[in-house]
């Protein structure tokens, strides 16, 4: 937590702001999220997210795409890995030189690869969490063919093809998942009444 801290005082300078403007944006994420004693998939997000940029020199994220990414007060983490998935090497600008540039870019080529299995841990998180076995995929229909894709299909198209062709309000109902999930343990809970009400009858 304290490599943050201390990155969200040095992103004061110009050059470092302009550098690792991204990771400032995750940062303050981060800073939030434990204001709020948030835990669970989306702190667990953020910190893989953070733990894979900072590794990767003079990596930056051009202007239009970081204002989508950080515009909001949430979920920052999220929408960067949705735009990851999505856009792949084309969000990301290489600002290195001459071998450096060789090196980062390949960092960045294995960390484009990597983001599959990092969505893949963020859903298995997620759905970890849920109060009955279906609440995630009834909340999200789309979700179980996106799944299904990535399983069958990422030998054949690169994952950027598959994300490509989904509406993007699956990731929209992503971070909404506590929502579905308090529905649905409300539904669970009024079933075990009836079932409790009438075996006692």
């Amino acid at each position: 937590m304290k490599f943050i801290y201390t990155l969200l005082l040095l992103s004061t300078t110009n050059l470092y702001a302009e550098s690792f403007s991204i990771l400032r944006c995750l940062g303050i994420e981060e800073a939030r999220l434990h204001e709020q004693k948030v835990a669970g998939p989306i702190f667990n997000l953020n910190q893989r997210l953070i733990s894979e940029l900072i590794q990767i020199p003079g990596v930056r994220i051009n202007q239009v795409d970081l204002r989508k990414i950080c515009s909001g007060k949430d979920h920052e983490s999220l929408k960067l890995l949705e735009q990851i998935l999505i856009q792949g090497k084309s969000l990301f600008i290489n600002t290195q030189a001459g071998l450096q540039k060789s090196i980062t870019q390949g960092m960045i080529d294995d960390f484009i690869i990597g983001s599959k299995e990092i969505f893949l841990n963020f859903v298995s998180q997620v759905q970890m969490l849920s109060p009955t076995p279906n609440c995630l995929n009834d909340s999200i229909p789309k979700l179980p063919k996106l799944l299904d894709e990535i399983k069958y299909l990422e030998d054949e198209v690169d994952i950027s093809q598959i994300f490509a062709r989904k509406e993007l309000d699956i990731f929209n109902r992503l971070k909404d998942y506590p929502l579905y999930y308090k529905a649905c343990a409300k539904e669970k809970a009024k079933s075990t009444d009836k079932s409790g009400s009438k075996a006692s009858k």
